[in-house]
């Protein structure tokens, strides 16, 4: 695909091959445009090739394949819940498998007094085995089956292709004697992995066989792909299965003998790099490897072409040499200096919360017994001592400390939290922390590292273009997918398939038109973006009332933040008074110094008593917080929850700002002014005026500046944005909590101004509560005062773009019907549903063949991944680090509404340059930005008032909430996620944005 290029000073630098030769031709060309037309050849730019994260596959010479059945089955004694299983039937198709109380298997009548129960060695319990250990055993199976029988496999193991689950691909049809519709064999040498799992060599006695279930499902046409709208997934499913054969099995897999530990459950590693203060954690680089299709080049129809897309990521991983127990991994995660220091540590909620949240997902195995499953993965770490659990034993009801020391003579730590596992059934088993040992390199997820942490990782996610494809290579080379190396590739050339070139695919683009964004704090703002001379006349000015500010040191040291506190208020507002906003001080104290009252450690219920007394005591409508950036410290979150709880709230103007000294610091001695853009444009827009004006180019227009001159952007056009938040953490003080899920949406006004206003609610997670949604919309229609809009442009962001959100769009239409009922109005307007997915696997990069440059596409870049219309890609901003993650969207017209071509892309990428509290182009368009941050804060807000409520409880009645939280009907839960709304307040209304 590529080859090393040495430069004059001896460093090599890479160079694609494909570009190369469209640099000969350049090079042609350019020559005799040169001799014809010079000023020609100067006014030309250079053409970009935008390229994508994958190379295309080659099946014109593949066969037609069989494709079987294949599980592996271990049969134990069912012990005392035998009668259970006596009626369930052998079933052989993984997929169909339901969760009983034990295991999710295979399950047979037993002979005599005895029952077995089959367990199906890839789809057993999830919590008790790691992934890319569950795959390592079934290959290994999948290999011993090979050689311990010829007769039904032959001898060429490059014929069969297996996905390490339940289906094998064979080449020829196998010898199912005779006419067996499925063949089944017993398997008595097992591989040490399998051994090793299973208890084997160990007490464990109760395995009775082990079996291994062959059934013929059919055959597979590589050569029948399918089309967008039909894709053939069985031949996806084989090719995905094909590719990584050569790693997975012993015989040919070469990633593992020439590179050591780089293959981690289909991740090609490429490199393992230690975070800098995490002694527990490195990060693995590499390439997270995919089968897809993408449209023919011709693009005529809707055939498609199979590629193989590489995916850089990297992936944070537990990475210790050996086990250590779960006691030993806090006492030095906690950094606790003694022995007893983690017992001291341990009595803070915050500290428990956050071994917790490192902790969760994690697996350990249980040293206090030696057999088959004691392993299983940790849900949470709850605030339970073992005297606080009952267990009962044969009718005896014992506390955990009693039972580990009758059962196993293990004497527990009785002052160290309890970690929990999640059963099958939801419930909770308890385990004592100094009894778990943690398993050595596994994978932690991101969303489980603390702050600091992730923004050690930030650095190392930074490469530049030309890293990253040396990344995507060197993963190639692994696989042995390079064209060049195909031949050495021997499941591959058994099936017919090759790589169809040794280039990345390149694909067709658009480029959106720049959008001209001038900010209200600054003439000349350094991106370029401000394109023309403004006035402050230009912009809608702030509410008529003038805020009174006041300024709150929460930090310890008060004494530099008050040297700071002068000179930054003289500042602040002169720069108030050049955008057209007379702020004043409060009649009584504008300075208050109560550094001693927040922080870490302290209580949540505290806190949020202190702020109501600031409030009170300084008379103010507008706070800057002066808070710390440190890791536990929920200061900043607290002030937000009193934003929307303190009574304040609900009959006057009442908003917060969080700054850092280290920010202050930097914008007195001028030494970045772009630190306190964010605060001043957030600042702007709570007192209620407009941030930036928008303009399709950078001519001026005779209408009134301060509307939408922007063809796309208009005030008859309402966008909204709708956001689901789940909840973000599983534990309380007593048992883990009911949290609900946070809807919010956002929307812009049209009162000839660029506004975002929106509102959250809560519901039940998982599902949709279409009156609360309808009801919000309606609310939302009714602050439109000069005319309904005439389009309505919903964003919603899925994981899923398969997912149809029919009751969210019939809740819409609901509040339309109401509307046109309630006020008798022949009111329609055109509807359209757009779903957004940022965590796409497409990444994109732009060759200059002129210069042999490659570098990452512009903002604006617009590329169609199908041939439908109405499902485009997008790249919004710019950024030189890594490969540029595009986001993807489907837009879903309501009716017989027709879209205009290129209508809604424009639209979506000139709304991305109106956050709220952004002077660059977001991600996401504006409305759905703001609903995303809007649903979040709802949940922190949530879950720090539950927290609240329980500070004020003693044992006994939090005994007593546990239950009744327990006993709830789905009713009940819902009116009492209503009754907690209430007290987190938070209306639909002007000149207030809550973020």
């Amino acid at each position: 695909m590529s080859r090393l290029k040495k430069k004059k000073d001896g460093s090599k630098e890479k160079v694609v091959k494909s570009i190369k030769k469209k640099n000969d031709k350049v090079r042609r060309k350019s020559k005799s445009k040169l001799r014809s037309s010079p000023r020609e050849e100067v006014e030309t730019a250079p053409v970009e090739t935008v390229f994508t994260n994958a190379v295309e596959l080659d099946l014109s010479t593949a066969p037609t394949i069989y494709e079987y059945e294949f599980v592996f089955v271990y049969y134990r004694i069912a012990g005392e819940k035998k009668e259970m299983y006596k009626s369930l039937p052998v079933e052989t198709n993984v997929k169909s498998f339901k969760p009983f109380e034990l295991a999710l298997g295979l399950y047979g009548s037993g002979h005599r007094d005895s029952c077995l129960v089959g367990f199906d060695l890839s789809a057993e319990r999830a919590d008790r085995c790691p992934a890319d250990y569950r795959l390592q055993m079934t290959f290994d199976m999948f290999e011993a089956s090979l050689q311990r029988f010829p007769k039904y496999f032959g001898n060429h193991i490059s014929h069969y292709v297996y996905d390490g689950e339940v289906t094998v691909y064979t080449k020829a049809e196998l010898k199912m004697y005779d006419g067996r519709q499925k063949l089944v064999f017993k398997l008595d040498q097992l591989p040490y992995s399998v051994k090793a799992y299973l208890g084997l060599d160990s007490e464990a006695k109760n395995i009775h066989s082990f079996a291994a279930y062959l059934k013929p499902r059919g055959t597979v046409d590589l050569t029948k792909l399918g089309t967008e709208a039909l894709p053939n997934h069985r031949v996806l499913h084989f090719l995905g299965s094909l590719i990584w054969q050569n790693a997975m099995l012993t015989k040919g897999q070469k990633v593992k003998k020439e590179h050591g530990e780089k293959l981690h459950s289909r991740f090609i590693v490429n490199s393992m790099e230690p975070v800098q203060g995490c002694f527990y954690l490195k990060v693995a680089a590499g390439c997270a490897v995919k089968v897809s299709y993408i449209p023919t080049e011709d693009r005529s129809d809707e055939r498609i072409r199979p590629i193989v897309r590489l995916v850089p990521q990297i992936k944070p991983r537990f990475h210790l040499t050996a086990s250590i127990s779960v006691e030993q991994f806090a006492y030095q995660f906690l950094r606790c200096g003694t022995a007893s220091g983690l017992t001291e540590k341990l009595r803070y909620p915050e500290n428990v919360k956050k071994l917790s949240q490192i902790l969760e997902g994690l697996y350990v195995k249980l040293n206090l017994r030696n057999r088959a499953h004691n392993m299983f993965k940790i849900d949470h770490v709850s605030f339970k001592r073992p005297a606080d659990i009952a267990v009962s034993v044969q009718d005896k009801r014992l506390t955990l400390e009693e039972f580990m020391l009758t059962k196993y003579g293990h004497s527990v730590k009785r002052d160290l939290p309890c970690v929990a596992r999640k059963m099958i059934d939801g419930t909770f088993r308890f385990y004592p922390m100094n009894g778990l040992w943690l398993l050595a390199d596994q994978p932690i997820s991101s969303d489980s590292l603390t702050v600091d942490t992730r923004s050690s990782l930030e650095k190392i996610l930074t490469q530049d273009v030309n890293r990253v494809l040396q990344l995507c290579n060197r993963s190639l080379a692994d696989l042995n997918l390079h064209a060049r190396s195909h031949s050495r590739n021997i499941h591959l050339m058994a099936f017919g398939v090759f790589m169809k070139s040794g280039n990345f695919v390149h694909v067709p683009h658009d480029k959106q038109p720049h959008p001209v964004v001038a900010f209200r704090h600054t003439r000349h703002f350094p991106n370029g973006n401000a394109g023309w001379p403004l006035h402050r006349d230009h912009f809608v000015c702030a509410a008529d009332t003038i805020p009174t500010i006041a300024f709150v040191n929460t930090t310890v040291g008060g004494s530099s933040v008050s040297e700071l506190i002068g000179p930054f208020k003289d500042r602040l507002f002169r720069e108030l008074e050049k955008v057209g906003i007379d702020g004043e001080l409060p009649r009584g104290p504008w300075f208050l110094d109560a550094g001693e009252r927040f922080g870490k450690g302290k209580k949540i219920v505290d806190m949020l008593n202190a702020v109501e007394q600031l409030i009170r005591r300084s008379k103010a409508t507008y706070f800057v917080v002066i808070a710390n950036d440190e890791l536990g410290d929920r200061t900043r979150a607290v002030w937000k929850l009193a934003e929307s709880t303190h009574e304040l709230a609900k009959r006057r103007y009442l908003a917060v700002q969080f700054l850092t000294q280290d920010v202050m610091k930097k914008w007195l001695n001028q030494q970045d002014q772009l630190v306190t853009v964010p605060f001043m444009m957030d600042m702007n827009l709570k007192l209620g005026a407009t941030n930036h004006l928008l303009q399709e180019h950078n001519s001026i227009s005779d209408c009134r500046a301060n509307q939408m001159s922007s063809y796309y952007v208009r005030s008859n056009r309402m966008y909204v944005g709708i956001s689901f938040t789940q909840p973000s953490t599983n534990i309380s003080s007593t048992e883990p909590s009911f949290f609900p899920e946070t809807a919010s949406i956002c929307f812009n006004t049209n009162n000839e101004r660029f506004l975002l206003r929106g509102t959250c609610w809560y519901q039940k997670t998982g599902s949709v509560d279409r009156s609360k949604l309808s009801e919000a919309f309606y609310k939302a229609l009714d602050t439109y005062s000069n005319g309904l809009p005439v389009e309505v442009i919903v964003y919603w962001k899925t994981n899923s773009l398969s997912k149809s959100f029919e009751l969210e769009k019939q809740a819409i239409r609901d509040a339309i019907e109401r509307y046109v009922q309630e006020r008798k109005s022949k009111y329609s307007p055109k509807l359209i549903f757009v779903k957004v997915k940022t965590q796409t696997k497409t990444r994109l990069f732009v060759a200059l063949p002129s210069m042999n440059i490659l570098r990452n596409v512009p903002s604006g870049t617009t590329i169609y991944e199908k041939n439908l219309r109405n499902e485009f890609t997008i790249v919004s901003g710019d950024t030189s680090g890594n490969l540029v993650t595009p986001t993807r969207y489907v837009a879903e017209v309501d009716g017989d509404v027709i879209l205009e071509k290129g209508n809604i892309e424009r639209t979506t990428h000139s709304l991305c340059f109106l956050g709220n509290q952004s002077p660059i182009a977001l991600q996401l368009p504006a409305p759905l930005h703001s609903a995303i941050e809007l649903s979040d804060l709802g949940m922190r807000n949530y879950e720090l008032l539950e927290e609240a409520m329980c500070d004020n409880m003693d044992n006994e009645v939090l005994e007593s909430s546990a239950q009744r939280a327990k006993d709830r009907t789905e009713e009940d839960w819902r009116q009492y996620y209503e009754r907690m709304g209430e007290r987190i307040y938070m209306p639909i209304r002007d000149y207030k944005y809550w973020i």
